[in-house]
């Protein structure tokens, strides 16, 4: 009986088909993995938002569950914070005043920031950096910088905006003291302050768009304004969606106070998930 003897090729494609399983080639693999790559590329950034994110608020929504007294002792009450909160007619006032506010600057911002954006990128404009810079200055500046400059430009008596206004025969109102005139006036600010910054986020979004799509569709007869809703905004849906979920968040700002914050939470992340739908980038998230 004679037994057949494999070839020198047939051993090698054998060897080759078996990977190696020494540990030192099982640790090459792992290393080599793309998730494994990026989950350590990821680690640093999720142990900093784990240490400043994710256990503030977990241990807001504990204070939340509390009659919170850090020196006589806290008494567990559950949820009383938030029914109690249901009850009290300054909450829904300040709910109904934080949903104006942010229905006047979240447009605003988005608006001006894309419309910067778009006059920037363009490759005829002269001075685009320091066009830029100028309209980033403001976002540097802290809150209480920007607060005591506009509360001095609009002063009824001395500031520069209502002498101007009264000086071309227009009626001057007290801005920041008007209820009719306060939220819109300090929306205005808020999107000096901030646009900056979306205007950013949204040149960022414009680089990454190709410049093929826009002269493949000008050679179709596509104008600017075609392009900009056939190309330059689908495009752009989630540098959209990131300035827009972080403005949320930014102007929807322990005891009840927590429980305010966890309520306002909740309300954000259901707005954030329909903008997700409107927006069609549930792809995105997966």
């Amino acid at each position: 009986m004679s037994t057949a003897i494999p070839s020198a090729d047939a051993v090698s494609r054998s060897s080759k088909a078996r990977p190696d399983s020494t540990p030192a080639a099982a640790q090459k693999r792992w290393i080599q993995d793309d998730t494994v790559v990026g989950l350590l590329f990821l680690l640093p950034y999720l142990v900093l938002w784990s240490l400043f994110a994710v256990l503030p608020i977990g241990y807001g929504f504990y204070i939340s569950l509390h009659k919170w007294n850090p020196i006589g002792g806290s008494k567990f009450i559950g949820f009383e914070n938030y029914t109690q909160l249901f009850a009290v007619a300054r909450f829904w006032n300040a709910l109904k005043n934080t949903f104006v506010f942010a229905g006047c600057v979240i447009p605003l911002i988005l608006g001006l920031g894309l419309g910067f954006a778009l006059l920037l990128h363009r490759r005829s404009l002269r001075g685009a950096g320091m066009i830029e810079g100028a309209l980033f200055f403001p976002y540097l500046l802290n809150v209480s910088v920007v607060s005591i400059l506009w509360a001095f430009l609009l002063d009824p008596n001395v500031g520069i905006v209502p002498y101007y206004m009264r000086l071309l025969g227009l009626a001057s109102p007290d801005f920041l003291n008007s209820p009719v005139f306060v939220l819109p006036t300090i929306a205005f600010v808020t999107a000096w302050w901030l646009c900056g910054y979306r205007m950013v986020v949204f040149r960022a979004g414009l680089n990454a768009i190709p410049q093929e799509l826009y002269e493949s569709s000008a050679i179709d007869g596509a104008g600017p304004i075609r392009q900009f809703f056939s190309i330059t905004l689908p495009l752009m849906k989630p540098s959209i969606l990131f300035a827009a979920v972080r403005l949320a968040f930014e102007s929807f700002n322990f005891g009840q106070a927590a429980a305010v914050g966890f309520i306002l939470f909740a309300i954000i992340f259901v707005l954030s998930m329909v903008l997700v739908r409107v927006l069609g980038l549930r792809s995105e998230l997966n």
